[in-house]
């Protein structure tokens, strides 16, 4: 093989090594387990590059070897946190990271040289790694366990090429090529995996969400279906003697359950809508959309003994949201009527501003006297969306709706007991929403 061949080949394993540093970085911006890797593989793209360099000075050689050395061990160290990471339940798997770091350190003290240090280091991490790889069943780590027994032959290589081994040379060079092909071959991987990843969680989100308004749906749905059914039997068991406002009482119970299953089927269209949809934020007047969604419950509500209080500093509040934010409070306010069983139901809502986390937001303070929310189900609603309980059920999808869109704005909710010693005498449902 020519002097010109030869460079040709190293040129090719610069862009190899580079290339595959560039894709693995980008890789470990979203995958955290992935991170410490990174070193090692910026460590190899340095020691890569100063060796190339040697041709104009041999210092730059020496340069290199050095990193590619240092490259060796942050890979060992690599895999020692992701062992411990990967079985930190077992506490006595946890042990093992630290012993063979000391019978490493232990090792690099009496080894002949740089070369039989490193085949130590290979052939620890490398049995470490399969366990890792038996455990997540990861084709990263298949591949990251290829790069171990590619190094191992390259070092080898380079000790024959120290005993003067002919063609020992040419063939570590074949082996480097391999090698640098096999990190690009890595990142790649890692990077397909991610986007795997990520698709099988979402589609494994939906799939949680699907059952979860399924069995929200079929809850509600049959409790209105019930109630309607106990309103028509009541009607036709006194149809004869029963006074018409014993009827109109009846006839208002059916209407109001039928507005009921009609809110239902139009947060679960929505609840879909922002699924699919990305609407876009803009500033709003929130005075405007709360009176809106005031105006709906009196209507709604008519027949019921309901007062609601609005205390305000201002007139008009501007916040960051969508079309959305009247049915969000909408929502709200008809858990407050829904699961209050008092003669009269009363409501505050206080409107302030409030700065969070150099963030300006208009605070939403809705305030009943109900049966209050207990702290466990306090927790429920306020999962995240990847933690999705069935138990949600228990309110309904017009809170789920309503955590779901502040989660749309950036926004936060909270929920308090209107008494904080005693939940059972009423709620308070905060939202934090962003002004701009």
């Amino acid at each position: 093989m020519t002097i010109e061949e030869l460079q040709i080949i190293e040129f090719q394993q610069l862009f190899l090594v580079i290339l595959a540093t560039i894709i693995f970085g980008l890789v470990c911006i979203k995958r955290r387990d992935l991170r410490p890797w990174l070193y090692g593989y910026s460590s190899m793209c340095l020691g890569v590059i100063f060796t190339r360099l040697k041709l104009i000075n041999e210092i730059f050689d020496t340069i290199g070897t050095a990193f590619l050395g240092l490259a060796s061990y942050l890979i060992f160290l690599a895999v020692l946190l992701d062992y411990r990471a990967t079985f930190k339940k077992d506490k006595e798997t946890q042990k093992i990271p630290d012993q063979m770091f000391t019978v490493f350190l232990l090792f690099s003290l009496i080894a002949f040289s740089i070369e039989f240090s490193m085949i130590f280091v290979i052939f620890i991490s490398g049995s470490m790694l399969f366990r890792i790889f038996l455990k997540k069943k990861s084709p990263t780590y298949i591949c990251f366990l290829i790069i171990q027994l590619v190094s191992l032959l390259s070092i080898m290589f380079s000790l024959l090429e120290n005993f003067n081994i002919i063609g020992a040379y040419e063939f570590g060079e074949g082996i480097d090529h391999i090698l640098f092909t096999t990190f690009l071959l890595t990142s790649v991987v890692a990077f397909a995996e991610d986007l795997i990843l990520k698709s099988e969680k979402k589609f494994r989100r939906a799939y949680n969400r699907t059952n979860l308004f399924k069995d929200i749906f079929i809850h509600d749905v049959s409790n209105l279906l019930q109630s309607i059914l106990s309103s028509l039997e009541l009607m036709d068991y006194y149809r004869k003697e029963m006074k018409e406002l014993d009827i109109e009482e009846m006839m208002d119970n059916i209407r109001q359950q039928i507005k009921k299953g009609s809110l239902l089927t139009s947060n679960v269209k929505k609840l879909s809508d922002l699924e699919i949809k990305e609407g876009k934020l803009e500033i709003i007047d929130l005075s405007e959309n709360l009176n809106a969604a005031i105006r709906l419950i009196k209507n709604r509500f008519k027949n019921q003994n309901i007062t609601i209080t609005l205390e305000r500093d201002q007139a008009e509040y501007h916040v960051k949201a969508d079309q959305n934010l009247p049915l969000m409070l909408y929502n709200l306010l008809v858990n407050s009527i829904e699961h209050n069983t008092r003669a009269t139901k009363k409501i505050w809502i206080i409107i302030s501003e409030k700065k969070k986390q150099d963030k300006d937001f208009i605070k939403i303070e809705i305030i009943d006297n109900g049966m209050g929310v207990p702290d466990e189900l306090k927790e429920i609603i306020l999962l995240s969306s990847n933690k999705i309980d069935t138990n949600f059920s228990r309110m309904g999808l017009g809170l789920y709706l309503v955590r779901e869109i502040i989660k749309k704005y950036h926004g936060e909710l909270e929920i308090e007991n209107r008494i904080k010693s005693d939940h059972s005498h009423g709620s308070n449902f905060i939202l934090f929403i962003p002004r701009r």
